[in-house]
């Protein structure tokens, strides 16, 4: 090699590592000296066999070796192995067009060295730079393929999986013995019915053998391993393979969703059709955009004469403000429920109409529209028209009943206070006249009277309560009613030798006269049905959700279950007026009174065991 430093600074040199293999020591060492100094690292062997080991190790990017070096031949072959794949410059003054990728003639010029080892560095860069791009390609593909939610077969000419992505892989997880390497057929013998696996197994035959594409949007497939019928998108494709073999490619998809939508959407369709509403669409503008069956028996229009119209086509003159304020509501996202209006027919009828409408939004959630679901409320309308006239008039006609009973009642007393007042002054005055028959018959007068104005008393007592207002007026407190209730009755629990016991009583929401009147008839009944012993009467409250259970127990004569509903009705007396005083209205007074306040009464009692009254009131707040 002549030695000449002329132009080598010419080059802009590539750093990299080469591998020197001369068995002349001399040449061996002027080479690595030169490339040594021109900042390249150079490694030095001496024969063909160590050049190969280096090489293989990734010791270096390019080879420099002697053509006269025993074994040049299996470390030409070892370098262009694709695991190793290093360029072969031979040094040599014969040189052979198929021993190595380059060669230096020599005698050759520094620069010529330089040059050429320079330029096969470049060459490597580039190779590898393009081996990394398309290392990144291809691992970015994959990824993408991996990634994708549809499954990818690569099949060989035998039908064997060669590749499958990791949807492909999903889809056969169930199969015992894996995929790749195995048959397609018999992986799908596992999981397909048997008709359907010879179909498919066809189908990708007749493309290797003919290129002819096959695609499917929707293929019913029964899973043995499922026991349920599933729906798939299909597309087969031949291509070559890697080695040049053909090849076949399976991409599929499971449709299930897709075909269970269509199946509701359809289903969905079919109910709006054949709904007795009218449903119907529109835009933000107001126009008709679908019109349903319902739609045309309510409106009287067709759809093909409604699509397209303005929805104000329906609506009076009177109330045309009300769409724009539902326009509004729908572009806030609100939904209008059961907004009872007014809306006109074809034939220019108007009727009432309750409609509930909801916005329309598109595939990213913006709203375009409403639907609107209008139900024909008319007859309902009218029928509650007569059904409040019909309860004013009841209420007139409950109204003039009560003042006719209030003022009967009270008209009522003085006449009979005048009869029994002059009854009792001729039993006085001509008793010794009368005779025993007369003071008989003045004593059924007088009697007869005291009833009379103590039923007309009750009547009174039982208007007084049915008027009050619904709505209790605030706290009640039960204990101090009940005393009032035992200072009333004091003479009679005297009288009878009565044992009254009372737990600690709740505040409750009721008028203070409705549950006198309850604790008054309650306990007088329970004194007056006695038996020969002494009454015994316990008055308790239980707490029982939002309410008060009263309960008022007695030991006296008992009533048989066939009456327990009767004698809550007005004058149903069980007892003769000679056995038990009274007028059969005191339980009707009760049930009245505890009703207004929302509650209600019920008595459990058998004859000779004594009764308790049960009764709710509504607990304070």
């Amino acid at each position: 090699m002549s030695a000449t430093n002329q132009s080598s600074a010419h080059y802009e040199r590539t750093p990299g590592a080469i591998l020197l293999a001369d068995n002349d020591s001399d040449r061996r060492s002027v080479i690595e000296h030169l490339l040594l100094g021109k900042g390249y690292a150079v490694t030095g062997v001496c024969d063909a066999a160590a050049a190969l080991k280096a090489a293989r190790n990734r010791s270096a990017d390019i080879v420099l070796a002697d053509a006269a070096l025993d074994g040049l031949d299996a470390l030409r072959d070892g370098l262009r192995d694709s695991d190793v794949q290093i360029p072969l410059i031979l040094l040599t003054s014969n040189p052979d067009g198929d021993m190595a990728d380059d060669y230096l003639v020599r005698p050759f010029s520094e620069r010529e060295l330089l040059a050429r080892v320079d330029t096969h560095l470049r060459m490597v860069r580039l190779c590898e730079e393009r081996r990394g791009a398309l290392e990144r390609q291809v691992q970015h593909f994959h990824e993408l393929l991996n990634e994708i939610p549809i499954a990818v077969c690569v099949l060989d000419q035998d039908l064997r999986l060669r590749e499958a992505n990791r949807t492909a892989i999903d889809s056969f997880r169930e199969t015992p013995e894996g995929l790749i390497g195995r048959p397609f057929a018999e992986v799908l013998r596992e999981i397909w019915a048997q008709p359907y696996m010879d179909e498919m197994v066809g189908i990708l035959r007749n493309t290797l053998a003919t290129g002819e594409r096959w695609a499917v949007r929707e293929r019913a497939e029964m899973r043995l391993n499922r026991g349920e019928t599933e729906y798939y998108e299909w597309r087969v494709d031949r291509l070559t393979l890697s080695d040049g073999a053909p090849g076949v490619v399976c991409c599929f998809r499971n449709v299930g969703e897709r075909k269970r939508a269509e199946q509701n959407s359809n289903l969905l369709a079919s109910i709006v059709e054949s709904s007795e509403d009218a449903i119907l669409s529109k835009n933000l503008n107001g126009r008709i955009l679908s019109w349903n069956r319902g739609a045309e028996r309510v409106f009287g229009y067709l759809a093909e004469e409604a699509i397209g119209q303005s929805i104000e086509m329906l609506i009076p003159p009177d109330r045309l403000q009300e769409e724009p304020r539902i326009i509004e509501r729908m572009k806030r996202g609100e939904r209008v429920e059961h907004f009872e209006t007014v809306r006109v027919r074809k034939d220019g009828r108007r009727i009432n109409v309750s409609l509930t409408i909801s916005p329309l939004r598109d595939s990213e959630g913006r709203i375009v529209g409403a639907s609107k679901v209008a139900r024909d409320v008319t007859a309902r309308v009218r029928q509650e028209q007569e059904l409040q006239r019909a309860n004013r008039a009841l209420e007139r006609a409950n109204a003039d009943l009560q003042h006719f009973a209030w003022s009967a009642s009270h008209d009522l007393q003085e006449p009979l206070r005048m009869v029994s007042i002059y009854s009792e002054l001729l039993r006085r005055k001509f008793s010794e006249q009368l005779g025993a028959a007369g003071e008989e018959y003045i004593g059924y007068t007088v009697l007869g009277a005291k009833r009379m104005e103590n039923l007309l008393r009750n009547l009174r007592t039982y208007t007084h309560v049915s008027t009050l207002a619904q709505a209790p007026a605030g706290e009640v407190d039960t204990d101090a009613i009940f005393s009032r209730t035992l200072q009333n009755l004091a003479v009679a629990i005297e009288a009878n030798e009565a044992k009254i016991e009372c737990g600690a009583l709740p505040k409750v929401r009721i008028y203070e006269f409705q549950l006198e009147q309850i604790f008054l008839n309650l306990i007088a009944n329970a004194i007056r049905y006695r038996t020969d012993a002494p009454p015994e009467i316990a008055v308790s409250a239980e707490r029982q959700g939002g309410d008060w259970v009263f309960s008022v127990r007695d030991n006296g004569i008992g009533i048989e279950p066939k009456f327990h509903e009767q004698i809550f009705e007005v004058f149903k007396r069980l007892h003769g007026a000679a056995e038990y005083s009274g007028t059969g209205m005191g339980l009707a007074i009760c049930q009245r009174a505890i009703e207004r306040a929302g509650g209600r009464i019920w008595v459990e009692s058998s004859p000779n065991e004594g009764s308790t009254f049960f009764f709710t009131v509504p607990a304070a707040a």
